[in-house]
């Protein structure tokens, strides 16, 4: 049943799943007060109390039909895919899972910063520790790099966009959005690489978080909380570890070039941008990087005249932008992957530059709790 059938079925059935869900998680989060108060803040823009529990309906949409496509798997009921795929993507959906659950706590009680980071180290750990394949190869070597490099290379990529999409959720409509943009194209690149199995978990990600969308888009009556943006963004960057090391694993290159496994990278170009530019602002205030602020990419459109629905569609168009130039780096022949890879080096660069030039850096009206 590898088929277009297949792909549907994991995005829809999760989409449907999810848009079912929301008011029912919604009601029960208001029942349980599992809400986001904006008085807490000064940092929060929106003006009104608004429940959590979005992350909630995300992680049960995704999960459920992706549980019975791995077992499907598993049995040989769908053909093709190694036990291995389902191995890794199982143990991954399980190491997410628990992020999950330290995110939904904090929500609901609060938790220290360095507690969640230690779950999320440990989590990665992991999986790098049991599965060589999610480290990340950057380049191609005769001899490869030593696999502590590689390993701690994959903790950081991963950790690093766990907390970028978990960072994303501070204006409506944006870390889902951007979610189901890069899971969409990484699904088509796990497709692209014959890993099914990772293909279904993006898929499904992306449409339990088109289903949540629905509800969230400008103007939102749900929030994923932190639950649903660290749950998002484990997923997203031990996926798209996963992909990068099959990639470069399936390259032919002998002599040193660059790895089409970074091809999986590219796509995650605003998530990352977003995290480098205002954990470095911060420091600049000397706040610490965890205390949330308005000093998002997404704030800092807003300060140069963008409606803040328009601050949102147009970093969904720039992370299309960098989807597809994802695809073309992975399509495109050796000799042009270094002139692309510096291409949208300087592009970024040049973006910086404009952000930095145009862009108010002044001290936002008052910091809140760790973003």
């Amino acid at each position: 049943m590898k088929s277009t059938g297949l792909l549907l079925f994991c995005y829809l059935c999760p989409l449907l799943l999810a848009a079912a869900a929301v008011p029912l998680v919604r009601r029960l989060a208001l029942r349980l007060k599992l809400v986001d108060d904006p008085s807490q803040g000064a940092y929060k823009t929106h003006r009104r109390t608004l429940p959590y529990g979005g992350g909630v309906a995300i992680f049960v949409a995704a999960a459920l039909p992706l549980a019975v496509l791995l077992i499907s798997f598993a049995a040989g009921d769908l053909t093709g895919v190694a036990g291995v795929e389902v191995s890794q993507v199982t143990s991954l959906l399980l190491a997410a899972s628990v992020v999950f659950i330290v995110g939904l706590i904090d929500d609901w009680r609060g938790l220290s910063p360095s507690i969640r980071l230690v779950v999320q180290v440990a989590a990665v750990l992991y999986l790098v520790a049991s599965y060589p394949e999610f480290r990340l190869t950057l380049f191609t070597f005769a001899d490869p790099p030593s696999e502590l490099i590689s390993g701690l290379t994959s903790v950081i990529w991963i950790v690093a966009l766990t907390n970028a999409f978990n960072f994303l959720d501070n204006m409506d409509g944006l870390s889902a959005g951007l979610a189901v943009i890069g899971l969409v194209i990484a699904g088509l690149l796990a497709v692209a690489a014959d890993n099914w199995a990772v293909a279904a978990l993006c898929l499904c990600l992306a449409g339990a978080s088109s289903g949540f969308l629905l509800y969230n888009f400008p103007p939102a009556s749900i929030f994923m909380g932190d639950a649903g943006g660290l749950f998002l963004g484990f997923a997203v960057g031990a996926a798209t570890a996963l992909l990068s090391s099959q990639l470069a694993a399936a390259q032919d290159d002998v002599a040193p070039s660059l790895s089409r496994g970074i091809a999986p990278l590219i796509l995650l170009g605003v998530p990352l941008y977003d995290l480098v530019t205002v954990v470095l602002i911060r420091l600049k205030q000397r706040l610490r990087p965890w205390r949330g602020d308005t000093n998002h990419i997404s704030h800092r459109l807003v300060r140069l005249g963008l409606s803040r629905r328009g601050s949102v569609l147009v970093l969904y168009g720039v992370a299309a932008l960098f989807g597809i130039t994802s695809v073309i780096f992975l399509l495109a022949p050796p000799g042009l992957s270094t002139p692309l890879l510096m291409g949208v080096g300087a592009a970024v660069a040049i973006g910086a530059c404009l952000d930095r030039r145009f862009s108010s850096l002044a001290p936002p009206p008052g910091q809140g709790p760790a973003a």
